[in-house]
This record gives structure tokens, sequence and C-alpha cells, in this order.
């Protein structure tokens, strides 16, 4: 009897570590993307730095250094030195941009 009482309060003591660790719970799911969100916008908003609504050369060159004067003016619509977002989206239709670090 006192063989079974030992053992069983061995085998607890031993158990009892295992027997508290929790289960981890899984990390929660991030929101899916919105769909509904225009690319542009979202790329656009992230562009234009100054938040100023529109973009500057050197807020463009910063995500494509392949980008020259010459092509800003001929997206430059209007002539204001800026492009608007709709400029900005004729203008990414139509180039692919260069990532920044590597020219052309």
């Amino acid at each position: 009897m006192m063989k079974t009482l030992l053992l069983s309060a061995t085998a607890l003591a031993l158990a009892a570590p295992v027997l508290a660790q929790q289960t981890p719970t899984p990390a929660p799911t991030p929101p899916a993307a919105d769909t509904s969100t225009n690319k542009s916008d979202m790329s656009f908003s992230k562009i234009d730095t100054d938040k100023s609504g529109s973009l500057s050369l050197a807020e463009l060159k910063m995500v494509d250094v392949g980008v020259t004067q010459a092509d800003f003016d001929k997206a430059d619509a209007n002539k204001d030195k800026t492009l608007s977002m709709n400029e900005f989206d004729k203008w990414a239709a139509d180039h692919k941009m260069s990532k920044p670090g590597k020219a052309g």
C-alpha cells in the first residue's frame, strides 16, 4: 500500500509541470485586405510624403529612380510642376516603375 501511495505521489509530482502548461493560443489573424480601396490611391498616398495632395519629381523619384524630368513634364498635363492623383494614375498605367537603387 505504501509503495502504491509513494508511486502515485511521485507520478503526480512529475506530471504536475506538464499538466500546468498552458496551450499556446494562436495569434489572431489580420483582417483581410480591403479590396474596395483603389490601389493607385494607396500608392499615391504613400508616395505623397509631404501630404500636399500632389507629387513632386523628388517624391516620384523615391519610388521610381528611372523617371526623368522629361517624363515628369509629359505626365504633368496642367503644367503646374506637380502630378495630381489623376495625372499619376495615367503615368503609372503607362510606366513600369524602376525600384530605388536600380537606375533605368
